[in-house]
């Protein structure tokens, strides 16, 4: 009987490894890991329908689970408007996307430097 123990503890292993490479296939990872990296510019276009918005000329992706401030307080994507200054914290991917973590509005004094 302990062989059998023994394949059965196998075909569990190898269940829960096909389970996770299945789950991992599924995530944004699936397009390559990327680089986390932070940036800042007034917003010029906001696409609220395809989750896109658009700081210093670059096109960034928002998610559901981007975190938004907007004056000091917990805010929503949808909140945001042209024109505002803000900081951004992203992940860049090796095709190009840009994923949102975290915006930021910067206060409206706040010199941005040109790139």
């Amino acid at each position: 009987m302990p062989e059998l123990k023994s394949l059965s503890a196998k075909a569990w292993g190898v269940s829960m490894l096909l389970l996770l490479a299945t789950v991992f296939a599924s995530t944004s990872w699936a397009s390559g890991f990327g680089a986390e990296m932070e940036s800042h510019g007034q917003v010029e276009l906001l696409l609220f329908g395809e989750q896109q918005l658009q700081v210093a000329g670059r096109t960034y992706e928002v998610s559901p689970a981007t975190q938004v401030e907007i004056g000091g307080s917990y805010g929503a994507f949808t909140l945001l408007q042209p024109g505002m200054k803000v900081y951004l914290r992203f992940v860049q991917y090796a095709d190009g996307r840009r994923e949102v973590l975290e915006i930021r509005q910067l206060p409206s004094g706040t010199r941005l430097e040109e790139s």
